[in-house]
Order: C-alpha cells, then structure tokens, then sequence
C-alpha cells in the first residue's frame, strides 16, 4: 500500500489485497461477550440442575418412606380389623344375651297397664296375659271377656290408636254368656 496525496492535502491509502480488511473489533467483543453469557448461563443451569436433581432425590426418598410407612399402617389397620371381627364373633352371644337383658329391663309394664287399661272397652276384663319375647320385641297374647262383638271392634281400633301394632284374632268364643276373644298384638314401646 503506498500513501498517495490528493489535491487537497489528504492521504489517501489505496489498499490492492485480495481480501480487504474490515473492522471485526466490536464483532469479536460481541461474540465474546454472548459465549461469556452463554458460559455464565450454562454454569448456573448445571448448578440449578444439581440442586433440583439432588431435592429430587431427597423427595423420592421422602415418598418412598412415606409409601413404606402407609403400607404398614394400612396392614397394622387390617390386622385390627381382622381382631376386632374375632372380638365380635367370639363375643356376639354375650353382647346379645346383655342386650336382650337390657331391653327386658327397660321395658315399662306400669307404662303397658296403663295403656291396655285405656284400649279396654267399658265393662271389659283380662283372663289370661302372655308376653313373649321374638325377634321384633315384645309380643303378647290376652284373653278378655267382653259384653259384645261389637266391643271386639272397639278394643282393635283402640289397640291400632295407642300404638300397638300387628293385631290379630286369634279365636272367639261365647262362654258362661260372655263374648271370649283371645288376641295376640305387639306394643309399639318394643319396635
């Protein structure tokens, strides 16, 4: 390359390569500058990376503990199940024997007078009283004398008012010229 001047006193440097120089500087500042990032970024991925990865592991050992701990859980709940249904089944005949003990305790007869008292028609009477004990509670069987048969059919709406239930005659009689019914029902105090 050989200075030349021109006519108004300039320099002028004409350059005859075969590939001519360009000014690359801020190019190159650039591209080092983005791989430096690119560096920067790939650490801190990698970084982050190995942290996650190692959360990761601690919580698939929390699960894994937790999963191992629920299946113990679960067969120590099916053990108990499976005692408490022994307990029941070698106890159901004491538990039911008290129960019943219970419900034979509980049952009001002055509260059954007074209300077979009220079902009575006037000028009726009792002969024969037979409670029996069946699946539903409490029934009983009576025999009364009555003046009519048409007693007979208020002693049976009198019984369905007050609550008794499952009414049924049994056989009708006239004996010593009374009316005889004898009747079995079950007391509503017994469902």
């Amino acid at each position: 390359m050989l200075p030349r001047e021109n006519h108004n006193g300039w320099k002028v440097i004409v350059n005859l390569a075969s590939q001519p120089r360009r000014n690359v500087r801020f190019f190159r500042f650039l591209s080092g500058a983005t791989a430096g990032l690119t560096g920067i970024l790939l650490i801190l991925l990698i970084v982050l990376n190995v942290k996650n990865l190692s959360l990761y592991r601690v919580g698939a050992a929390g699960y894994r503990h937790l999963a191992e701990e629920r299946a113990a859980i679960s067969s120590e709940y099916n053990e108990l199940n499976r005692q408490t249904e022994n307990f029941k089944r070698t106890l159901k005949t004491a538990v039911d024997e008290v129960n019943s003990l219970l419900t034979r305790k509980s049952f009001s007869w002055t509260i059954f007078f007074d209300e077979l008292e009220l079902v009575l028609p006037a000028g009726a009477y009792l002969t024969n009283l037979n409670p029996s004990r069946n699946e539903s509670g409490l029934a009983f069987r009576i025999k009364a004398g009555l003046a009519s048969r048409a007693d007979l059919g208020q002693l049976i709406r009198n019984l369905d008012s007050h609550g008794f239930s499952k009414i049924r005659v049994l056989s009708e009689s006239i004996q010593d010229g009374q009316f005889q019914v004898e009747m079995d029902f079950q007391h509503g105090q017994t469902e």
